[in-house]
């Protein structure tokens, strides 16, 4: 827990999200072997896409429900430290939580704090967590269903180590964006272009800022670039383990 504690306080002098040079990353795993991993970095710069540079790894630990740090941050570490030899990134977007997060520290939070840099964690899914003991409330209710930070606080979960995930797409219903705060964390929901519109996406930062609005305020007027470029990383790598169609050219490094 010092480890979250430290993360979960970590704050940038950030005053505006510069997106003049920045890289995109997501991992897509195998669907025969979770061992066999590509993870991918996209470079853009003023919003153009430069060059992606792949890397196949080898996760270090298995996946444990708001632990994906320590699945994750090596392989994604590691890129990023490669692909810096070439370019200098003035921010970061990355598949995973920010500071929206069960312990205020998800994947883009560690990758924040190790480099120094401005990061905003972009998530496929809602993240929600079921109680221990408690039934999952089979309802599009917003009010009717249990989020994370009710089981969290809830005494069936104390302590935090028997929190289980829970998925449940679509949730909860939104327009174009959506931004939805806990105590003084922010998380944005978007929903995106493609797929007919039905894919959504969940965007928070990896830092603390003084002016953490005005900042979510400048991811909302990047939307359509910042969930462009994790979905070009994402089906970069599933493109290389043969997943998806998709023609982008990667760079292995």
């Amino acid at each position: 827990m010092l480890t979250h504690n430290i993360v979960r306080q970590h704050s940038l002098p950030c005053q505006k999200l510069d997106f003049s040079l920045f890289f995109a990353l997501d991992i897509s795993y195998s669907l025969e072997s979770e061992n066999d991993s590509i993870v991918v970095c996209t470079v853009y710069r003023n919003n153009v896409e430069v060059k992606s540079f792949a890397e196949r790894s080898v996760p270090p630990a298995g996946y444990v429900p708001g632990f994906l740090s320590m699945r994750e941050f090596s392989p994604v570490f590691n890129l990023i430290e490669k692909v810096k030899k070439q370019f200098v990134p003035t921010l970061i977007v990355l598949d995973g939580c920010g500071r929206w997060h069960p312990y205020r520290a998800g994947l883009a939070c560690y990758i924040s704090l190790a480099l120094g840099i401005p990061t905003i964690g972009v998530s496929k899914n809602y993240l929600q967590i079921e109680a221990k003991n408690m039934p999952i409330v089979e309802t599009i209710d917003k009010h009717s269903v249990q989020d994370f930070f009710n089981a969290l606080n809830s005494p069936e979960n104390q302590p935090a180590g028997k929190l289980q995930y829970v998925e449940r797409d679509g949730f909860p219903p939104f327009e174009n964006h959506h931004m939805e705060t806990y105590q003084d964390v922010s998380q944005l929901h978007f929903r995106s272009k493609d797929q007919s519109g039905k894919k959504r996406y969940y965007c928070s930062l990896g830092f603390q800022s003084q002016n953490e609005q005005e900042l979510l305020n400048q991811v909302i007027a990047m939307k359509d670039t910042v969930l462009g470029a994790i979905r070009v990383a994402d089906l970069s790598g599933r493109a290389v383990l043969g997943i998806s169609g998709f023609k982008g050219q990667v760079e292995w490094i």
